[in-house]
């Protein structure tokens, strides 16, 4: 796998590496039954260590490599046990949280990660990014089950996604190597106040961060169909409505 664009600040480090895992979350979500849920365990820790091994390649930092399995198993966990044909198998016994882990339950903890980085989010703009998608395709943790936990998690949704778009690196310097800062500056000076122009490379920002957003939350189908090894093991034990 090489590093294109997309990576190359670093800030997509995880969300590139992890696609065909959330691809899978979209497409288990949609499952009414699974035939064979031991090697649909199998193939998952499978996709787990390509995660690990793609992430760091990508350039990901070695803790955030850690944190981003520990957030992807918690989000398998709890969409297959939140099926019932996952929650009928031995699942729970023998979930992904365990095996990489050695814990039962991300619920919480998931929510704590988000919280530390949250206190630093230009450094730790790859697992916001990550944490971000993953709510975006409906991980609740412990929100699943705290009064009014879904319009708390719907206002983080908010929270986290306007974070990121404020936190999001800068272009890259190529793109700004003919740039001529000081007459620019001048000849911006003659025509707009500097707040209209820093108001408007702000709204220009966010604009752009609402439109990444929207693009990962679409992004799901054309994964599921780029995930053609997995897909052709699991599709004919996968029984849709």
């Amino acid at each position: 796998m090489q590093a294109n664009a997309e990576i190359a600040d670093g800030s997509d480090a995880l969300v590139a590496a992890a696609n065909p895992l959330l691809a899978l979350v979209a497409q288990l979500r949609d499952a009414v039954d699974f035939a064979d849920v031991a090697q649909l365990r199998s193939e998952v820790i499978e996709q787990i260590h390509k995660f690990e091994e793609a992430a760091v390649r990508n350039g990901a930092a070695a803790g955030d490599v850690q944190a981003a399995r520990y957030i992807l198993c918690s989000v398998i966990d709890e969409t297959v046990m939140t099926t019932p044909w996952g929650a009928a198998s031995d699942w729970s016994t023998s979930s992904l949280l365990n095996r990489f882990h050695n814990e039962t339950w991300g619920g919480e903890k998931v929510f704590a990660i988000l919280d530390r980085v949250k206190t630093d989010p230009r450094k730790n703009i790859a697992l916001l990014k990550l944490i971000d998608f993953v709510l975006l395709l409906g991980f609740e943790g412990m929100h699943r089950v705290l009064d009014n936990g879904r319009e708390r998690l719907a206002d983080l949704r908010d929270e986290v996604g306007q974070l990121v778009g404020r936190n999001l690196p800068p272009p890259p310097s190529e793109l700004s190597a003919h740039w001529q800062g000081v007459g620019a500056e001048k000849a911006l000076r003659s025509f707009f106040p500097l707040w209209i122009v820093f108001a408007a490379a702000g709204f220009l920002l966010v604009t752009m961060y609402s439109f990444h957003r929207y693009r990962l939350a679409v992004e799901v189908a054309p994964v599921v169909e780029r995930m053609q090894a997995l897909e052709n093991t699991i599709a004919s034990r996968v029984v849709r409505p």
